[in-house]
């Protein structure tokens, strides 16, 4: 698991009377605050390298750009949830478990449909038969191996439909029997997170596990990691990562 992804865990998991727990910023001075305070002054951090950055360099950077921002937004909701909410079902609807395995194969088959798409001939026809699947050893994992699954998937398919060039989102596709072109087929990556993330919290909050305010805020750092992490150098992003291991290590310890 990247250190982020364990940062994001360690934030969620206070609960909302520790958030209002005392806490000391480390090399201030000045009036109280609370463990809450903590979590801002990360989500601020983030912010301003967030800031500094450039826009991306090409349309199809931008558009996948949104798609992780999407992700980082199921990211957030997936940070410290306990390991019994992914079997948990909440009467006829998917399970966690269920449609955090139907986004890993969709997010696959999209990328594999985009490839084909830009790689065929004009003697193939325009809709391929995706070969691509999900395995049980993939999907049978925890919180933290599906954080981890999803996130190499995410860049899988980023590496390649993120380089694309103007005419190559013209290039004609299909999605759901409509005729459609690449760009389209691109915005859906977002689209769909976003879609099944709305999803995932409906399950957890009818198991009356709701997000409570640290895994909100973990959630708003997560998007705002998913806005940058494809532009940020290693580099930056390890620098960012260990200031914000160290700003959160002044925090008392959770209970949870």
């Amino acid at each position: 698991m990247s250190a982020f992804a364990q940062l994001l865990g360690r934030l969620a998991a206070y609960s909302d009377a520790e958030m209002a727990q005392p806490w000391e910023w480390p090399g201030h001075r000045g009036g109280p605050l609370q463990v809450r305070d903590c979590h801002w002054r990360i989500v601020e951090a983030e912010q301003a390298h967030l800031a500094r950055m450039g826009p991306a360099e090409r349309e199809s950077a931008a558009i996948m750009e949104l798609a992780q921002i999407a992700f980082g937004d199921l990211r957030g909701l997936l940070a410290g949830q306990s390991e019994d909410a992914l079997d948990a079902k909440p009467g006829e609807e998917w399970s966690l478990r269920e449609v955090l395995s139907h986004l890993l194969l969709v997010e696959r088959r999209y990328a594999w449909q985009v490839r084909y798409a830009i790689n065929r001939d004009a003697t193939q026809p325009t809709y391929g038969q995706s070969p691509v699947n999900v395995s049980s050893a993939e999907t049978g994992g925890g919180i933290r191996d599906w954080i981890d699954v999803l996130e190499t998937g995410r860049a899988a398919s980023d590496a390649f439909c993120s380089g694309l060039d103007s005419p190559g989102l013209a290039r004609p596709t299909v999605w759901a029997d409509y005729e459609v072109d690449v760009r389209f087929r691109l915005h859906r990556f977002g689209g769909h997170l976003a879609e099944h993330t709305i999803q995932a919290e409906k399950a957890l909050r009818a198991l009356d596990r709701a997000p409570a305010e640290a895994r909100q805020v973990a959630r708003v750092l997560s998007r705002l990691r998913g806005a940058h992490e494809r532009r940020s150098s290693a580099g930056d992003l390890e620098s960012l990562d260990s200031a914000q291991a160290a700003l959160a290590a002044s925090l008392p310890p959770s209970r949870r």
